[in-house]
Formats: C-alpha cells, sequence, structure tokens
C-alpha cells in the first residue's frame, strides 16, 4: 500500500499532503479556512458611502429643499413629501440630513415654525 509519510492517521490517502486535517476534501488548498461566504473583496470598512464636501452627497430631494429656502419659500415636510410623491418619514430623514451638516435650521416654536439656511459662523 502506497501510503504518504508524515500523514496523521485520520486523513484519507487521496488527500494532499500539505492540506490541513480540519479542512474538507473539496476545498481548494490555498483558500483560508472560515472566511465568509459573499464578503466582497477590498471593501474598505467604515468609509461614508457619496461622501462629498460637507460629509455626504446631497440627494434631489435635499437640493430642491436647499433651493426652495433660498428663494424665500416656507417648505414644510408635508409640502415637500406631496411635491415629490414620498413619505413624510422620507422627507424628515431628508430634512434631518440637512440639519446634521448644519445647512440648515428650524426656527420658531414646533407647530408655526420654519426651515432656513443656516447663517454663516464667523469665526473670530
Amino acid at each position: 500500500v502506497n501510503v504518504p509519510v508524515n500523514v496523521p492517521v485520520n486523513v484519507p490517502v487521496n488527500v494532499p499532503v500539505n492540506v490541513p486535517v480540519n479542512v474538507p476534501v473539496n476545498v481548494p488548498v490555498n483558500v483560508p479556512v472560515n472566511v465568509p461566504v459573499n464578503v466582497p473583496v477590498n471593501v474598505p470598512v467604515n468609509v461614508p458611502v457619496n461622501e462629498g464636501v460637507t460629509g455626504y452627497a446631497l440627494n434631489e430631494r435635499q437640493r430642491w429643499f436647499l433651493q426652495q429656502l433660498k428663494l424665500g419659500h416656507r417648505v414644510s415636510p408635508d409640502d415637500m413629501a406631496q411635491h415629490w410623491k414620498k413619505s413624510v418619514a422620507t422627507v424628515e430623514r431628508d430634512i434631518a440630513g440637512l440639519r446634521k451638516q448644519n445647512l440648515i435650521e428650524f426656527v420658531g416654536a414646533p407647530k408655526t415654525g420654519h426651515y432656513r439656511i443656516k447663517p454663516a459662523q464667523v469665526e473670530g
């Protein structure tokens, strides 16, 4: 019987000598063990998507909202949702993104207030 030298006893004879014991027979030799399947290769971790000058690129609805504010219009989330045929929750997330980037602010009482372009901060 031709049995390779230095092979553990529990490894079948048709497995290459340099394969670890716990690797299944049908796995190629150069594939690491315990690697998740369907993981993209060379994708940086914790890198924001659509990164722009202010941190994130604005979507079309956000650009429209800013344009309306620049024109002096008081646009509510309900108005924006109706214009874009989106849910109020979606529009509120868009507005929250603009607030997070310090592009707009809400002034006045919650019921009667409005959004405006945030004034530029003067450093001194």
